[in-house]
């Protein structure tokens, strides 16, 4: 799948492609999939892509957004605004409750992107990276991990790649960093 302007097309193994759908907002758009749905944020809109189509997040729960990951079933977003995480309903990126959310606890800052890998979500904020892992829990699905706290931020949410079993970021001092 790809997104090309502001259209959605599906691009099949023999090079054709077919359109989807449309997209609002402008700038880069973040992806994040499961086996039966990709969530995509463009500009500070979600979107789901799944058998149903292609639609816009229209929950009343669900915030203006600047990044997506999927992690143990569920879909984690960064707010646009407030600093804060939020998770879908298990299995289902179009379904959200407005106690479903979260703040990097130890350092806040602005969260800028979420980046997972090897079971942990790492929230990135313009300060701090904070790691989190999985409880298993329906109510708080994810926690904080004690000390797991790094004293450099990013810069931002599209500075970030997995690469080499970890990922780099580019730190808010403009110097790249290797996760270890």
């Amino acid at each position: 799948f790809v997104v090309s302007g502001q259209e959605v097309y599906e691009i099949f193994e023999d090079g054709t492609s077919s359109l989807i759908g449309g997209l609002s907002g402008a700038g880069l758009c973040d992806f994040a999939a499961s086996a039966t749905q990709i969530a995509i944020v463009s500009g500070e809109k979600g979107y789901v892509l799944s058998e149903a189509g292609l639609n816009e997040i229209t929950d009343p729960d669900f915030p203006d957004v600047s990044s997506v990951r999927y992690s143990e079933g569920y879909f984690l977003w960064t707010t646009a605004s407030s600093g804060q995480i939020i998770w879908s309903r298990l299995l289902d990126a179009t379904d959200y409750d407005a106690l479903d959310f979260a703040t990097a606890e130890n350092s806040p800052d602005n969260l800028v992107a979420i980046h997972v890998d090897h079971g942990q979500v790492s929230l990135l904020g313009s300060e701090t990276i904070e790691t989190w892992i999985g409880t298993g829990g329906l109510d708080a699905p994810f926690q904080p991990i004690p000390s797991a706290v790094k004293n450099r931020g990013a810069v931002n949410r599209d500075c970030v790649a997995s690469v080499d079993n970890t990922f780099f970021f580019v730190g808010n001092d403009r110097i790249v960093y290797r996760m270890g």
